[in-house]
Parts: structure tokens; sequence; C-alpha cells
């Protein structure tokens, strides 16, 4: 049995946060930093990793942040 890498444990914590946002609310980067305890640049990171792999969906603007995109609240299979 393989351990998950950091990167996909902080990465997981991320997406957990955004999964109890309301449906259709956004989560900024400083919210989920305090809510993970993840710094803010490494969490950027991974943010912009989830996105690539369309888990999450960033939204631009002053109230914009990140929120999970609509098929990643039903399971599948993952390459990340």
């Amino acid at each position: 049995m393989s351990a998950l890498s950091t990167k996909a444990v902080y990465g997981l914590a991320a997406m957990h946060v955004l999964s109890h946002a309301p449906h259709g609310r956004s989560m900024q980067v400083r919210e989920i930093s305090a809510m993970t305890q993840i710094s803010h640049g490494y969490l950027e990171q991974l943010l912009s990793i989830l996105r690539r792999a369309n888990l999450v969906i960033s939204i631009r603007g002053a109230s914009g942040g990140y929120k999970l995109a609509d098929h990643a609240y039903q399971p599948h299979h993952y390459d990340i």
C-alpha cells in the first residue's frame, strides 16, 4: 500500500473545504488557507493543479475565488 503525498493530502483538504461551501458560492484563497492551515502560496499552486484537472473552477473578480466543479461532487477516478 502506498501512502498519499503531502500534495495529495493538502489538495484533498482544500477540496473538502470547498465541498462544504454553499452550492454555487466561491471561496477565496485566504479563506481556504485559514481553514486548512495551508500557506497561501502553496495553496495557490495546488488550486492551479486542481483547476487544470477540472476538479475546481476559478472565478475572477472582487467576489471571485474557487469552487468545486459540478462533476467533482460525484465519485470518479482521477489521475493526478
